[in-house]
This record gives C-alpha cells, sequence and structure tokens, in this order.
C-alpha cells in the first residue's frame, strides 16, 4: 500500500508568509518565512532564503486524483498567474512498501496542474522492514 500525502507550496525570496496567502487567498498549513532561523535548535545558525508557504491537502487515505481535487480551488486561482518572483509546485510526498507500491497519474489531475502551469516535486520514502 502506497501512502500519499499532497501540499501546495509556494515559495519567494521577496514576499512575506502573509503576502503569499493573500496571492493564493487561503492561510497556509505551516509557512516559514525569509529571515528566520533555518533550525529552532539553532537560532543563531543559518537562515531561511526564502518564504516557503504550505497548504496540505487534508485528504487521509486517498489517490492522487483526490489530492489535486481537494487543492484545485487553489491551483485554479494561480492559473491566472503570479509575480515573477514566487515559484509554486505540488509536493507530493509517498511512502510505500519494496516492491509493492503503485499510484496513478491521472489525466485530470495533470490536466489541473497543467493549466496552472505547475511542476510536480515527489519526496518518495521506502517503508524500512525490520531486519528478520
Amino acid at each position: 500500500m502506497t501512502i500519499l500525502r499532497a501540499a501546495l507550496r509556494l515559495q519567494s525570496a521577496q514576499r512575506s508568509c502573509k503576502e503569499l496567502s493573500a496571492l493564493v487567498g487561503a492561510e497556509p498549513t505551516r509557512c516559514m518565512e525569509r529571515g528566520a532561523p533555518v533550525s529552532s535548535r539553532n537560532p543563531d545558525g543559518p537562515v531561511r532564503t526564502l518564504s516557503t508557504w504550505r497548504y496540505e491537502s487534508g485528504v487521509e487515505d486517498g489517490t492522487f486524483h483526490d489530492h489535486v481535487t481537494a487543492l484545485a480551488p487553489l491551483f485554479d486561482r494561480l492559473a491566472h498567474g503570479v509575480p515573477d518572483d514566487v515559484e509554486y509546485d505540488l509536493v507530493v510526498m509517498a511512502e510505500g512498501r519494496s516492491m509493492g507500491s503503485l499510484f496513478e497519474l491521472d489525466v485530470e489531475s495533470l490536466a489541473v496542474l497543467h493549466r496552472a502551469k505547475s511542476s510536480i516535486t515527489f519526496d518518495v520514502y521506502v517503508e524500512e522492514t525490520p531486519p528478520e
């Protein structure tokens, strides 16, 4: 079984989380401000060079299509254009079992992303099998 999660991600080197929220017309699930420490455990360490805004689909135990359908209204807003300093994509996080994980990229969902000129970033993990 493959477990999928998905989120719309916006990034900008010039805009704040509040400004990114205004572009999309929604509040993020999580947002990290440009200039904030990369790690809260090391507040004097490196700082973020981009504001990163994430809105999770909220779908549990769903297909790729379910996730894109949940996020489609936000992608439709982005399809009308965003400022040049804002980049966005669909981030798909997948966790599966070795030799047994599939998920379908359906045409309807890809059409939603195509209209919005969005790329897809896959973050894939294989479930670790405990040693016997």
